[in-house]
């Protein structure tokens, strides 16, 4: 398998980490592009995650490296192989890496993990299609941890069989739909649990069961920060037959006391919160719920409880919520009407936003208080973080932010700006880098607006709205700071000299050799750039001869003469631009006959270029965050060419839209590698005017403003 230098880097990045965290633990690797019969060495890694297993002990870690992985029989972890407090195992994904395992040729009713042992920790694995749960634990003090399962003909995540004190953290399973569209829930911990089993910050939606589901769970169930929605629906949105409830918690008249903290949950088919017959105490703080088919809360038994419920939210429920035998305290049911005016956004496309890297819910504005809404400050200490006199109401407790200030940019002339860190709303007192960079033919002249300097890279303070130009003037292209070569500085192959009075010195090189090309050389001795090239030639009138120039073995161009210039002996010049030479490059030129007339050419003219060629932006972009680049030409014609720069592997979206954030068109949707990336973009789609184009990647998002004549 191929291993770059990037990858090598965060290879030897995490062998240092885990030795500081791992003294004695050994490490695993697993390729789909590997072995069973290797060492398991990063440089030599083994093909299946079961012989990474079966070679591991306590203490160690297996790194799973990017790719889908697909396997037909369970990957079983069983308890053989249990780990302790001091040396769990680790199963994770390389860092950075995607990691798909992909069960869609296994029997129905399989499982695709079944982890019976104690102490792993699981991260950052897609668990997809497999014929039973995703995965399945019994075990005891394991860690599951920025795992995705979805498609699975069961349950994605199942704890059963007395497993206890597992984590479960910023998971999400969706989409996971049996074969009879009733049966598999996006969590489960139900059937027989041991104590301690804990869910934080994961997310279910669209399974044909529930989103979580602790039917006969006789044992306490933590969920904190979670969210579920459009369960009993199936990924076609369609209704499925199953129950359809965001969170099912009990079931056979069975008690658990379970607590749910800062959860939300809307759009299910049934209930939202659904009491489902647990005859134990449920405890629900802080959570919200809205558009429930039947009821947002459901608790209906006289004999359970008593339930207590405190700071939550809910509205729209078709039928009217039930709350018997429920102590409730400062509820927006009991004091406040709510309603979705007092959200800045409940987009159910924003509730399935990528999560941050750190794999913790997206950071944007979902389910966050309005300023002003009555639910601000109104609700009761039950415990929890809050600001202000008193806790909001609802799981997003709203904060004072520090104040915040805009960076506006434009820019005149051509060039761009790179942004660190990039945006345009910054805290208080935040530090942000700018660095100008040029167009070619043109050089940056300096800032102006609220900070007058000619450095091209300043360091901005952002105690204030502030406003910068970046400007860039025309560079003089003539010939001052240039290289010719004449025609009798060449090695002649085939080519003749002949005298022409117009010409630089008097004379020209002349191809003779009919239709077939001979050829002239030369030995560049200046210095190392980037140059723009001007060939200058002749042509006679009775033939249109054509003209090939490289450099070394590559062809640079290669066009037709004018046959026109002929009767008049007038030379033209044919450039080129942005040609990289250094000293000892092979200069060739090549000319043939036609029509009994000759190719003629005069001197090469090699002019210094102030353009910043690719490779060199790809040089100076190192250990630089991600960027997005001014497209070139602005104003655009016909089209337009759009770089932007990754400092990471990326899922990304690159979109253009008008002043109004409406008409919409994504041109870009895919995962790009670490680097600079190359998009032209047609403009005869789009009307002239002006317009923005964004970039969307794991990190965040990055704007520019396109004008389209």
């Amino acid at each position: 398998m191929d291993f770059y230098p990037d990858r090598l880097k965060v290879y030897l990045l995490v062998s240092f980490l885990f030795m500081a965290y791992n003294a004695y633990g050994s490490k695993f690797y697993v390729s789909p592009e590997g072995d069973d019969a290797n060492q398991g060495t990063f440089e030599n890694p083994y093909k299946t995650i079961p012989k990474a297993i079966s070679e591991s002990i306590a203490g160690d870690t297996i790194f799973v490296l990017k790719g889908i992985y697909f396997v037909t029989s369970t990957i079983q972890i069983s308890s053989s192989k249990n780990g302790t407090q001091e040396n769990p195992f680790h199963l994770f994904a390389f860092p950075g890496d995607t990691v798909i395992i992909d069960f869609y040729k296994q029997t129905f009713g399989d499982r695709g993990i079944s982890l019976r042992a104690d102490y792993w920790h699981i991260k950052g694995l897609t668990v997809r299609n497999a014929g039973d749960n995703g995965l399945y634990i019994d075990g005891q003090n394991n860690t599951i941890e920025h795992c995705t399962f979805y498609g699975n003909d069961d349950s994605g995540l199942q704890i059963s069989g007395g497993g206890a004190y597992n984590m479960i953290i910023n998971c999400d399973s969706y989409n996971n739909v049996d074969p009879d569209n009733e049966d598999a829930d996006g969590f489960a911990a139900k059937l027989d649990i041991g104590p301690g089993n804990e869910f934080h910050g994961c997310r279910a939606w669209n399974n044909s069961d529930d989103g979580w589901d602790l039917y006969e769970s006789d044992d306490s169930v933590v969920i904190a920060d979670c969210w579920t929605f459009r369960n009993g629906y199936l990924p076609n949105e369609s209704p499925s037959i199953g129950n359809g409830n965001g969170f099912k918690v009990g079931g056979n008249f069975i008690a658990a006391n379970h607590y749910l903290k800062n959860c939300i949950s809307f759009d299910n088919r049934k209930y939202n919160y659904h009491q489902n017959n647990n005859t134990g105490k449920i405890t629900i703080d802080n959570s919200l719920a809205w558009n429930g088919e039947q009821r947002n809360y459901n608790f209906y038994l006289d004999e359970a409880g008593p339930n207590s419920l405190t700071n939550n939210i809910s509205f729209n429920g078709n039928l009217g919520d039930k709350f018997t035998n429920c102590n409730m305290t400062t509820n927006s049911w009991q004091s406040i009407d709510a309603d979705e005016d007092d959200f800045l956004s409940l987009g159910r496309k924003l509730a399935k936003d990528n999560r941050l890297l750190s794999g913790e819910l997206p950071a944007n504005i979902f389910a966050r208080l309005t300023i002003g809404s009555n639910l601000i400050d109104a609700g009761t200490d039950v415990g929890l973080p809050y600001t202000g006199p008193a806790p909001d109401l609802g799981p997003m407790e709203t904060t004072i932010e520090n104040p915040e200030y805009s960076l506006n940019l434009q820019i005149e002339g051509e060039g761009g700006i790179w942004i660190t860190p990039p945006g345009g709303i910054y805290e208080a007192d935040q530090e942000v880098t700018l660095i100008a960079w040029h167009g070619e033919n043109f050089s940056f002249e300096g800032w102006s607006g609220d900070v007058s300097e000619t450095n091209d890279t300043i360091l901005l303070f952002m105690d204030t709205d502030k406003s910068l130009t970046a400007n860039f003037s025309e560079v003089n292209t003539e010939y001052k700071d240039s290289l010719r070569i004449e025609a009798e500085d060449m090695i002649l192959n085939g080519f003749t000299f002949e005298r022409i009075s117009s010409a630089s010195k008097g004379k020209v090189i002349r191809a003779n050799s009919g239709t077939s090309f001979d050829n002239a050389t030369y030995s560049f001795t200046g210095d190392e750039h980037n140059y723009r090239v001007k060939v200058r030639y002749l042509d006679q009138i009775n033939g249109v001869s054509t003209y090939r120039f490289y450099v070394n073995a590559d062809l640079i161009s290669i066009w037709e003469g004018d046959e026109a210039t002929g009767s008049t002996n007038l030379f033209v010049e044919k450039e080129m631009k942005n040609v990289m030479l250094k000293p000892d490059d092979i200069i060739k030129i090549e000319a043939n006959q036609v029509g009994g007339e000759y190719g003629r050419v005069d001197c090469i003219d090699l002019v210094k270029s102030e353009y910043i060629p690719e490779s060199s932006l790809q040089n100076n972009l190192t250990n630089r965050s991600n960027s997005l680049f001014q497209n070139y030409p602005n104003p655009a014609g016909s089209s337009t060419r759009i770089d932007f720069y990754l400092s990471k592997g990326s899922d990304i979206v690159l979109e253009v839209f008008d002043l109004h954030n409406k008409n919409k068109t994504t041109i870009i949707k895919s995962w790009c590698a670490e680097g600079m990336h190359e998009y032209i973009l047609d403009c005869s789609m789009f009307p002239s005017g002006v317009y923005y184009y964004r970039l969307i990647t794991n990190d965040g998002f990055y704007l520019k403003k396109l004008i389209i004549r």
